[in-house]
């Protein structure tokens, strides 16, 4: 079967595309060795089928992060049979950056400029067939989110396909500059190496830019002497590093100069319009939280009727079970270590779904951006970097991600401050169990409070930047610079499958962890027979005396201790020893609304996962660096909660 490569750079509509061409066909997992997120599918061509690969988004072809490091070794390394390159209509030049570089790795490639709709509102006109003849591939001009051009698309992937182009053998790009003698020099070289051969444009322009592992790659096949006169070429005083790069863009706005026209528009354009509103100096901070509060309202509204019909569901499967099973240890197991433990992680689907789906809709329009631009001056004064809030948003996705993010910032001190920062920020896992249990404790209030523990975690999130930035990274950060893509309309398909495969992806990470929790807990809790509680009833009454200021019984400090291993564990832990059908009806009825705010309080604090704390050491290198943020995050979760616990206990 073949292989085609969807690649773009971030906001190019790059996996709208893919999704529209494989549907439902796809599956999401993570990379070898990374955390960066994997789409692969199959889709249906004319009368073949392929399979698709979704590459992350990346800038260009120099692995300055995770991202552009999976993508990059795929290309490179696996076999591709066609590049599917998809452009941003509405910025050529900056996506032309990136198809230039491809250029060089010779792979048979279409390139699909895509947004055609938001180009004809911004009267933009591209000429396609120039394009094509400057690129020397095919080009086609569609939008994935109306699905023009989609079907053009996959007849010219089938021909070339089934004809196996064969890679050009010359660049139909700018020849006389300097950079560009060097790299045909430098190939002259690596064609003599038959493992260097395929890529040799390639590799000889990333030798120009000093790409380190390139560099390893040609020295390990070539040998130090003919690296050296490698180096001796690229040493030349013209056409080094910056000029690459420079030369690179210059190409890139040559091309777009000659084939894109800017109409004027008669009128300010709905982008304008609305960044008046929402970048405003005055009304931008609280639209930001009012668009968060909204979510927990809208998660909380619909997420819990659903809930009530999964619960429902799951009282009638343990009566069933208990009027078959006649042996009490394989029904108590079934009902209370199955049903009620792995069922009731179950019911935070609907809430999965629907808060990925809202938090999908504000990457999609273009909100998320804004977010990141709203917050930079905000970052500076915690003596952040402006970049630090690209991790930070990442963080309420997944903590593992957002710290690997970090990579992206220049200097150590400022990543190893983002960090720091990054478990602070309430994540969907945190959120997710939030919401269910919030709204068994809260009842019909359940979204103020729990957006008021939202606040109070973000507030946690800002004084730890506060106070690490005091006391140990005095530097001065630098500021911020990025491109705000204009507002879209979001594609329902789109954010469809999107929430459908992160709700498969929690079932699949989650699901095993979980449902391994469960019955370590519930044996443990039901053995040593004699003793009521069992072994964890023995471990939750050690450390309960910590934890009894804060108004905690047995069960919440062992569902704590199981919630560093997956946050979603707590609601499967409660369940179990706890013993209740129904969770979140035996919360309402014996937890006050005092110690339940507490308790999530502590939840929304203390260290995310044991994969984020993984993730941290390998990032930082240094066992002493995580020891000290565990101990730090628990502390804090137990200051804030103890302190809020004593106000309460005066004023209620």
């Amino acid at each position: 079967m073949h292989n085609v490569a969807i690649v773009g750079q971030p906001n190019s509509g790059k996996s709208t595309v893919f999704n529209i061409l494989t549907g439902l066909n796809q599956t999401v997992g993570n990379w070898p060795g990374v955390t960066v997120e994997k789409k692969e599918g199959r889709a249906k061509l004319l009368s073949s089928e392929v399979n698709v690969i979704d590459l992350p988004g990346v800038y260009g072809l120099t692995p300055l992060t995770p991202d552009e490091a999976v993508t990059r070794s795929y290309l490179m390394n696996e076999r591709v049979d066609l590049v599917i390159n998809v452009l941003d209509g509405t910025a050529m030049e900056r996506s032309l950056f990136l198809s230039i570089q491809l250029l060089f790795m010779k792979l048979p490639a279409i390139f699909f400029v895509n947004m055609s709709d938001v180009v004809r509102s911004k009267n933009i006109s591209i000429n396609t067939e120039r394009l094509s003849e400057l690129l020397g591939e095919r080009v086609i001009f569609g939008s994935g989110r109306t699905g023009e051009g989609i079907e053009e698309l996959k007849t010219e992937a089938e021909k070339i396909l089934v004809s196996g182009v064969t890679p050009r053998e010359r660049l139909n790009i700018e020849t006389e500059s300097a950079v560009f003698r060097k790299i045909n020099s430098i190939s002259g070289i690596l064609d003599t190496e038959k493992s260097l051969a395929r890529l040799q444009s390639f590799y000889s322009l990333k030798l120009v830019e000093e790409d380190e592992e390139v560099e390893r790659i040609v020295r390990k096949a070539l040998g130090d002497k003919r690296m050296s006169a490698i180096r001796d070429i690229i040493s030349q005083p013209d056409g080094k590093k910056l000029e690459a790069a420079g030369w690179l863009y210059s190409i890139s706005r040559g091309i777009g100069g000659e084939v894109v026209v800017k109409g004027r528009l008669s009128h300010i354009s709905v982008t304008e319009q609305l960044d008046n509103i929402l970048l405003s100096r005055f009304l931008s901070l609280p639209i930001f939280f009012a668009s968060f509060f909204l979510i927990f309202l809208i998660t909380f509204s619909i997420g819990g009727r659903i809930n009530a019909l999964l619960e429902i569901l799951l009282h009638y499967a343990s009566v069933l079970v208990q009027k078959t099973v006649s042996l009490k240890f394989l029904s108590d197991f079934l009902t209370t270590g199955i049903i009620g433990g792995v069922g009731s992680v179950l019911t935070l689907i609907p809430y999965i779904f629907i808060m990925f789906f809202l938090l999908q809709i504000l990457e999609d329009t273009g909100y998320m951006a804004r977010i990141a631009f709203v917050m930079d001056r905000y970052m500076h004064k915690l003596g952040l970097h402006g970049k630090s809030f690209i991790p930070v948003i990442m963080g309420f996705g997944c903590s593992v991600p957002a710290v690997l993010a970090a990579r992206t910032l220049e200097t150590r001190s400022d990543r190893l401050k983002t960090i720091l920062l990054i478990p602070f920020i309430p994540c969907s896992s945190r959120l997710t169990v939030i919401i269910l249990l919030g709204g068994a404790v809260f009842g019909s209030s359940a979204p103020l409070f729990i957006f008021i523990l939202f606040m109070i975690s973000i507030a946690a999130a800002a004084l730890s930047g506060a106070v690490f930035g005091k006391l140990f990274f005095r530097e001065k950060s630098e500021g911020l610079i990025m491109e705000l893509p204009d507002y879209k309309a979001p594609n329902l398909k789109h954010l469809l499958l999107n929430s459908y495969f992160k709700v498969e992806d929690f079932l699949k990470k989650a699901g095993t962890l979980i449902f391994i929790i469960s019955v370590i807990v519930f044996i443990a809790s039901y053995f040593p027979l004699g003793n009521r509680g069992g072994a964890i009833d023995y471990a939750g009454h050690f450390l309960s005396p910590l934890f009894r200021p804060l108004g905690f019984d047995v069960e919440m400090t062992v569902s704590l201790i199981t919630g560093f291993f997956a946050k979603e564990s707590v609601v499967s832990t409660l369940s179990v020893l706890y013993g209740a059908e129904s969770l979140p009806s035996y919360i309402s009825n014996h937890w006050s609304m005092e110690t339940g705010f507490v308790f999530l309080l502590f939840m929304m604090i203390y260290i995310p996962c044991i994969a984020t704390a993984v993730v941290i050491k390998q990032e930082t290198k240094s066992w002493k660096f995580l020891s000290g943020l565990v101990i730090y995050s628990i502390i804090l979760a137990y200051g804030i909660s103890f302190l809020l616990r004593s106000l309460l206990s005066i004023f209620i």
